[in-house]
């Protein structure tokens, strides 16, 4: 029961991250959807009709773009958050009285040294954030 306390806190954050990233995946579908519909809708109209710029011609494939990187980064943040969350649940349903002090050292380590978060990419994710 200690245990679920202790992992309780981090087990709802793991599925609120989940379903944020589930949700920026629904942005990007619908994101797709209208952008394809612009397309389909300006493909036909004739070159002097159109009274944008080039520079705004862009602007919808860039947000686009933008969309996915944000999401792709979500869901990737999502799998190491989870992947460590499991070892780090792993590690302490293995602990017990009986667990040697090698044992315990290696899981220090695990524990430590954080296997499944890539910096470089939680450091990218962190300056991708709205000031």
């Amino acid at each position: 029961m200690v245990l679920y306390l202790l992992f309780f806190p981090a087990k709802a954050l793991l599925d609120e991250c989940a379903c944020l990233a589930e949700d920026a995946y629904k942005v990007i579908i619908e994101a797709d959807q209208n952008a394809s519909g612009f397309i389909q809708e300006h493909v036909d109209e004739p070159v002097d009709n159109q009274t944008t710029s080039p520079k705004d011609q862009g602007e919808p494939f860039d947000v686009k773009e933008k969309l996915v990187s944000y999401a792709t980064m979500m869901m990737v943040i999502y799998s190491m958050l989870k992947l460590d969350f499991t070892m780090q649940e792993k590690i302490v349903r293995s602990l017990s009285l009986t667990t040697s002090l090698s044992e315990l050292e290696t899981y220090c380590q695990m524990w430590d040294l954080r296997p499944y978060v890539d910096d470089d990419m939680m450091r990218h994710a962190w300056k991708s954030l709205p000031r």
